[in-house]
Parts: structure tokens; C-alpha cells; sequence
């Protein structure tokens, strides 16, 4: 309000100073042309008119003098106003701005620190399911380990058998004696093998699906072997499980997925001959069938071949007879 009255004061002067040199600029003009006109002479004391002019420029001078004082001033605050109010909203916008730059921060600042938070719960989660997938791994590493060592433990057995049936034939023992250890070889490599088929049920059929087809293709192998040994008998339900076995192997193991698929179908048809029934001829006419294929593919190892051929020709031979007798 103070400086609304002074700036009013001012502009007052001004115009006051203002009118008093225009009066003066006026009365020093007139008076000349009053006396001419009148046509006399100016008394002694009157003013000439070279002192008129001298006052008048003096005026005109310090009135200019002034008004400039005055406008200069004037001038000045008015600067000094729009200064100080360009400096106000300046600052008023300079904090604003640093305050939506410090909000920006904030925000950024409470964005990367959830982002951080997700992140770590990421990681952790992730941390959590490699740690779950390392021990499953670890424990099925386990797992396999004892399926193959009491899958190998069974074969040593078989091996150790077919020594004894050796032994036998060349009469370097016993009789009763190759009986009794051949029995109970028979016996351990079964069982082992029935230990490395229960261990490979904890396995995960997809990724270790050769290793369970191996462990039951020699059970189901050492099954059909012991019926053929002297007063050796197996129970229905094992026999029927055996056969069961065998026909699940067949219908998964193509010789697509598996290289040495000829093992496993040389033991199922080796299953499906010994562990049937006599009158059931339908499960030896498929095992017939299977040798026959294997022998006319030679993918095969010739080696392998001629194994399987001097193995199988006996049965072969009753099968042809067998139909050649149907037929007529």
C-alpha cells in the first residue's frame, strides 16, 4: 500500500513541475508580444526578454533535469517491481520444479526399490526351485545308482549260474550239489532283480524310461531261464505278472527309440515261449514271429544274429512242424 502512495506522489509532481514550465514557457512568450502590440516601451523593471529566455531555459532545464530525476526514479521502480516479481515467480517456479523433481525422485526412488523387491523374490524363487530340481537330481542319481548295482549284482548271479549248468555238463561236480547252488543263484539274481526293479519305480519314467525297460526285460529273462532248470518252479501270480511285463515292453520299445532294442524283444519272446502255457499257442506263435523279425534285420550285429539263431532253432523247428502238421 506505501508504494502505491509513493508511486501516486510521484506522478503528482511530475505533472505539477510539468505545468508550472509550460505556464512559465508561455508567460516568457506572451509578454514580448503583449508590449509590441501595445506598441510601448516595457517599463524600466520589466523583465527583458533575453533574461526571459535565460530563466525560461534555466526552468526548461531544471524542470527537464527534474522530470528526468523523477522518471528516472519512476523508471526504476518499475524495473526494480518487475525484477523482484520476474524473481518471485522464478523462484516460485524454480521450487515447484524441484519439487516435482524431488517427487519424481521419490517415486522413481519407491519404483526401483519394488522393482528391487520383485526381483529378489524372483531370484529367490528361482533359487528355490534349482535347490528343489538339485536334490531331486541328487536323489535320483541315487536312486539309479542302486538300480544298476543291483541290476548288475543280478546278472553276476546269472553269469555264476550258467558256470554251474556248465560245470554240470562236464560233470566236474555233483549232480545234487550244481542243484542246490544253481537254485540258489537263481534265486539271488531274481531277487536282485526284483530289488533293481523297485528302486526304478522312484525314477521318473520319461528321462530314465531305458534304464526301467532294462531292469524289467532281465527279470522277465531270468524268470523264463529258471522254469527250464530241474524241479524249479515259479508262482502263477509271479508268472502271469512276468507275461503281463513282457507284452507292455513290446508294445513301447520300437527300434526307433532304442539302438539295442533286439535285447529286450529277444528276452520278451524268451518270456512269452517258456513262462506261458503249453496250450497257449497264440503267445509262442508271437514269440516265433518276434525271432523270425529280428533275424531278417540286419541292423543287427551279424554275431548277435547267429547268437539268437542257434538259440531259437529248436523252437523255430517245432513251430514249423507244428504248422505243417495243421495244415494237413
Amino acid at each position: 500500500m506505501a508504494t502505491e502512495e509513493k508511486k501516486w506522489w510521484q506522478l503528482k509532481r511530475i505533472w505539477a513541475g510539468f505545468w508550472v514550465i509550460i505556464f512559465l514557457i508561455a508567460f516568457g512568450i506572451m509578454q514580448p508580444i503583449l508590449w509590441l502590440l501595445a506598441d510601448a516601451d516595457p517599463p524600466a523593471d520589466a523583465i527583458s526578454l533575453s533574461t526571459l529566455l535565460t530563466i525560461v531555459v534555466a526552468l526548461f532545464a531544471l524542470g527537464l533535469t527534474g522530470f528526468s530525476i523523477l522518471i528516472y526514479d519512476y523508471l526504476r521502480e518499475l524495473v526494480t517491481a518487475r525484477i523482484t516479481e520476474d524473481i518471485k515467480s522464478t523462484g516460485e517456479a524454480v521450487h515447484r520444479r524441484i519439487k516435482e523433481d524431488v517427487d519424481k525422485l521419490r517415486r522413481t526412488e519407491e519404483e526401483v526399490h519394488t522393482r528391487i523387491k520383485e526381483n529378489v523374490i524372483e531370484i529367490s524363487k528361482r533359487e528355490e526351485e534349482l535347490s528343489k530340481r538339485t536334490e531331486e537330481e541328487i536323489k535320483n542319481n541315487q536312486t539309479l545308482f542302486m538300480v544298476r548295482v543291483q541290476r548288475n549284482m543280478g546278472y553276476i548271479f546269472w553269469q555264476l549260474f550258467g558256470v554251474e549248468v556248465i560245470k554240470e555238463k562236464s560233470k566236474i561236480i555233483s549232480d545234487s550239489t550244481t542243484e542246490i547252488v544253481s537254485k540258489k543263484l537263481i534265486d539271488l539274481a531274481i531277487e536282485r532283480a526284483e530289488y533293481s526293479l523297485k528302486f526304478s519305480r522312484e525314477l521318473p519314467e520319461i528321462k530314465y524310461k531305458e534304464d526301467i525297460y532294462r531292469c524289467k526285460s532281465n527279470w522277465i529273462y531270468f524268470l523264463a531261464d529258471a522254469v527250464g532248470v530241474k524241479d524249479y518252479k515259479l508262482t502263477k501270480q509271479k508268472t502271469e505278472l512276468a507275461l503281463k511285463v513282457a507284452n507292455e515292453i513290446l508294445e513301447e520299445v520300437s527300434k526307433q527309440d532304442y539302438p539295442e532294442y533286439y535285447e529286450y524283444q529277444e528276452n520278451c519272446a524268451w518270456a512269452l515261449q517258456q513262462l506261458s502255457e503249453k496250450k497257449d499257442q497264440v503267445s509262442k506263435q508271437k514269440a516265433g514271429n518276434i525271432i523270425r523279425e529280428l533275424l531278417k534285420d540286419e541292423s543287427i550285429p551279424h554275431t548277435r544274429r547267429e547268437e539268437i539263431e542257434k538259440k531259437w532253432a529248436p523252437f523255430l523247428e517245432g513251430i514249423e512242424k507244428k504248422s505243417d502238421t495243421a495244415n494237413l
